[in-house]
């Protein structure tokens, strides 16, 4: 919606330096942009938690759980998830003996150029959910799995600004940019063309990642000394 009104506000901006018109109607109109610097995640322990979490037999909070981890496991965004459930057969590769989802993630401002394709390996999770719904993955409406993520929330004592669709693909970028894989594959996972994109916008580095690292370059150095 932002974007939209932001559109709007440009071509009438256009249209009056034109004099087609002679003001703004919606001068003071304004739109909350999304933080895209926001990296807001959840860790590892509150992802393993919700993956574990016992839900009683209610079904629309167990399926809203199993959208959210699909994605956290993926790095998709809703939208993402949407397009694949409704034909997960026509997604799925396999490469040199490993699994994949391969995605177009095409923007709307890229429309007209080419397609950018995410390589998404799938993992034991992702294996565990696909074969849970037999490929036929759940499907409802964001506002309403919001809506659930924040009573899910409440469940397992994990604060609600945590509790959204957009934050599974980030934790998902956190997990992957904390592991030994490499941060272009890392970018080919999330569809980026560039590891600048997934540093920025989307992860940071864990202290225990750091602590690791050092390690391996001082035991690297040892070897060599």
């Amino acid at each position: 919606v932002a974007r939209h009104v932001e559109l709007i506000k440009n071509v009438i901006k256009y249209s009056i330096v034109q004099e087609e018109i002679e003001s703004n109607p919606i001068v003071h109109m304004e739109s909350d942009r999304e933080n895209k610097t926001d990296k807001t995640h959840l860790s590892t322990e509150e992802l393993i938690k919700m993956e574990q979490f016992d839900f009683g037999g209610e079904i629309l909070l167990d399926e809203v759980r199993d959208m959210f981890v699909f994605m956290a496991h993926t790095g998709m965004n809703i939208s993402d998830y949407y397009k694949f459930a409704k034909n997960v057969k026509a997604h799925l590769h396999k490469q040199d003996g490993v699994e994949f989802i391969i995605q177009n993630r095409q923007k709307l401002r890229k429309r007209f150029e080419n397609k950018i394709l995410a390589f998404i390996p799938i993992d034991k999770k992702v294996k565990e959910l696909l074969k849970k719904y037999k490929n036929k993955l759940p499907i409802h409406e964001d506002t309403k799995v919001n809506e659930k993520l924040k009573e899910i929330g409440k469940h397992l004592g994990i604060s609600i600004t945590k509790m959204k669709t957009k934050v599974a693909r980030k934790t998902f970028a956190n997990e992957q940019y904390n592991s030994e894989i490499d941060v272009r594959a890392v970018s080919a996972m999330m569809g980026h063309t560039k590891t600048s994109t997934t540093e920025q916008y989307y992860a940071n580095s864990k202290l225990d990642f750091v602590a690791k690292q050092f390690k391996k370059a001082n035991n690297n150095t040892k070897k060599h000394d």
